[in-house]
């Protein structure tokens, strides 16, 4: 009988059809939250990009129930779920200048970025002073931590940063969730190269990039430190022991 309960996380907690059932559902409830009912993206856009991950669910769905390409539907999923709502954001942002859905703290990012860049502090540099002081968050909250200091490590900002800066230059517009998109590719194929079974690379895909927690088209920088543990791990089973100690230390100084 114990023997049977240890084993149920692995035969129940930890195995792919689970995993899409919680974080698949979730984040379906979620998305609709967010997109779907139209409350801060209207004129059908929202809801179009709801459905379009629902059939993105039903595809993942098909697949573990086929027993075929369980991985490359996931990732199907993924890209319905993380990359079409934030880029749908991103652009809005770009069109109307609102910044509608973006988590404060990657807002905050982009201002720190410009801070640094203009001679200041971003740690002693009162926020109240840009456009932070107008969130839309802060309204019930009269003092809020995030309005006199930056909440984050250094390299919160300064990995971003050159790529604000190439932007700049450019004359194109930036949003550091742009960031996000690219070390959320570098965590997803960090996953794929483990030498662990589909089935658990499966459950930390979902676990990953489906968990509504994260909500990673908001730009919340969770991934940020989380990509160097994946990583951490991939270099620790090829031997790479530096390599490992190197992707560690990031993380800790996320």
């Amino acid at each position: 009988m114990i023997g049977r309960l240890r084993q149920l996380p692995e035969r129940v907690l930890f195995r792919p059809g689970f995993s899409l059932l919680l974080f698949g559902a979730l984040s379906l409830l979620f998305n609709w939250l967010w997109t779907g009912s139209g409350l801060f993206l209207g004129g059908g856009l929202g809801l179009s990009i709801w459905l379009v991950s629902l059939m993105a669910t039903v595809v993942a769905a098909m697949a573990l129930i086929r027993r075929r390409l369980e991985l490359a539907a996931l990732l199907v999923l993924v890209v319905a779920t993380i990359v079409v709502p934030t880029v749908a954001l991103i652009v809005l942002r770009w069109k109307t200048g609102a910044p509608i859905l973006m988590h404060d703290g990657a807002y905050q990012t982009e201002e720190a970025i410009k801070l640094l860049l203009a001679g200041h502090d971003p740690y002693g540099f009162d926020y109240t002073m840009t456009s932070m002081r107008l969130w839309h968050w802060y309204v019930s909250v009269p003092i809020h931590p995030s309005l006199y200091h930056f909440l984050y490590a250094p390299l919160a900002f300064l990995l971003p940063l050159p790529a604000y800066v190439v932007a700049y230059w450019l004359g194109l517009p930036f949003d550091v969730r742009l960031m996000d998109l690219a070390v959320e590719a570098v965590a997803a194929v960090a996953i794929l190269q483990l030498a662990w079974r589909w089935e658990w690379k499966y459950v930390l895909l979902s676990a990953l990039f489906l968990d509504p927690f994260f909500y990673l088209a908001q730009g919340r920088n969770d991934i940020w430190f989380l990509t160097p543990i994946v990583l951490g791990v991939l270099a620790w089973q090829r031997n790479r022991l530096a390599l490992a100690a190197l992707a560690f230390g990031t993380a800790l100084a996320l």
